[in-house]
């Protein structure tokens, strides 16, 4: 299973519409075969027909807690540190069990695609490492 916290430093904008547009250029439609992109609300479904990836721009108001909670326990002594505290928005991203790894690069491109929206700390739920940094 894949589940990933990108979180968006306060000096970048990241958007809906930028989420979309990234997904959109990281799979047209013309490439075959193309994962189906559904919009649900600021959630996007990316769905093949035995794998989903679920994406998700969040502002809720608990997410800078729990980016002071992860800067505290897992950023600890980086430059960043600071940085990470105060990211009130992220992009979540979770896929289903992949015990073959056949969806393991897509993950990958997925992550790099929200990466270069801006500047991101990519935080590794299984892991609890930065995979950026």
């Amino acid at each position: 299973m894949y589940e990933t916290l990108i979180l968006v430093a306060p000096s970048s904008s990241i958007h809906d519409d930028h989420v979309a547009s990234a997904l959109a250029q990281l799979y047209p439609e013309s490439n075959s075969p193309s994962p189906t992109i559904t919009n649900k609300g600021s959630y996007y479904c990316i769905s093949w027909p035995q794998f989903t990836f679920e994406l998700g721009l969040s502002k809720l108001p608990h997410v800078i807690e729990e980016s002071k909670e992860i800067a505290d326990q897992f950023a600890k002594g980086l430059p960043q540190q600071d940085l990470i505290a105060q990211c009130f928005s992220r992009v979540e991203l979770v896929g289903d069990d992949d015990p073959e790894m056949q969806y393991f690069n897509d993950y990958c491109y997925i992550v790099e695609a929200i990466e270069k929206l801006g500047t991101v700390f990519t935080f590794d739920q299984g892991s609890c490492k930065f995979m950026n940094l």
